[in-house]
């Protein structure tokens, strides 16, 4: 997480050749891994108090 912040916070890269805007394809791939991310540790942090209940038993 930390290196997706960083590469968001020193964008943008040189894509000024290419025929595509390929900016706005990596911002948003960039976006998308860090709303994963954050969708994925919040996922995890819900199922870790029935992870260790569960262990108890």
């Amino acid at each position: 997480m930390a290196a997706l912040v960083r590469v968001w916070q020193v964008f943008p890269f040189q894509f000024s050749t290419e025929p595509l805007v390929w900016a706005l394809v990596a911002r948003s791939v960039l976006g998308f891994a860090l709303v994963a991310g954050v969708v994925a540790i919040v996922v995890q942090l819900v199922r870790l108090p029935h992870a260790v209940t569960d262990r108890e038993h």
